[in-house]
């Protein structure tokens, strides 16, 4: 059975995220680097907010596959870059707990 992929990332145990929180979070973290700090909001709305990529894509102005693929980005970056995957652990953590 295929993913409908409006849907946001499968349920899990922590507690669903506020976007702006997410989003005041992550440029309050990163705001001088604006379109990594965009991409890393994004990311993280997808993964920890409980919302629609239609949901996600109208705050930032892309469609459901922009929203898909920007978090993919990221992810990929995470797995090559340490420092930048312990930076967006650390504000998945601040913003989960």
């Amino acid at each position: 059975m295929l993913q409908d992929r409006n849907l946001p990332m499968p349920p899990r145990t922590t507690p669903k995220v506020d976007l702006e929180r997410i989003v005041t979070s992550v440029q309050a973290a990163l705001g001088e680097r604006k379109r990594q700090a965009e991409r890393v909001a994004i990311h993280l709305a997808h993964r920890y907010s409980g919302l629609k990529l239609r949901e996600i894509g109208a705050r930032f102005g892309l469609k459901d596959s922009g929203v898909s693929e920007a978090s993919r980005r990221v992810s990929k970056e995470m797995a090559k870059d340490e420092t930048f995957r312990q930076a967006v652990e650390k504000l998945r953590q601040e913003l989960v707990l």
